[in-house]
C-alpha cells in the first residue's frame, strides 16, 4: 500500500477533499457578484488550505510535524468565515446548504 493509498483513506482527508468539492459547488455562482469575488476567493483558497496542510503534514513523515499540520488544517477555514460574517457587501446573509455540516463558530 502506498502513502497516497494510506492518505485517502484517513476519513479528515477524505471529508478535507469532500468540503472542497461543496465549497467550490455552492460559491460559484455568488462570483457573478463584483463585491464578493475575492471573499469567495479566499473562501476557495481556505477549502483547498485544509486539504494540502493534511498532504504536506503526511510527507513529512514526523508525527509532531504531521500533528503540527493537522492543527493549521483544523485552523484554514476560520478567517475567510469571520471575514464573510464580518463583511459589509451590502449583500444579504447567504445560506450554504452543502457546506454547512462541515463549519463550527
Amino acid at each position: 500500500m502506498t502513502i497516497n493509498d494510506n492518505l485517502k483513506r484517513f476519513g479528515a482527508y477524505a471529508k478535507a477533499l469532500e468540503l472542497f468539492d461543496h465549497v467550490v459547488a455552492d460559491l460559484t455562482p455568488l462570483m457573478t457578484i463584483p463585491a464578493l469575488h475575492r471573499l469567495v476567493s479566499q473562501q476557495f483558497a481556505s477549502a483547498d488550505s485544509i486539504a494540502s496542510n493534511i498532504e504536506e503534514g503526511y510527507g513529512r513523515g514526523s508525527h509532531k510535524e504531521y500533528a503540527q499540520f493537522l492543527i493549521i488544517a483544523r485552523g484554514s477555514p476560520k478567517k475567510p468565515v469571520d471575514a464573510m460574517v464580518d463583511s459589509n457587501t451590502g449583500c444579504p446573509p447567504i445560506s450554504l446548504p452543502s457546506v454547512s455540516p462541515y463549519v463550527t463558530r
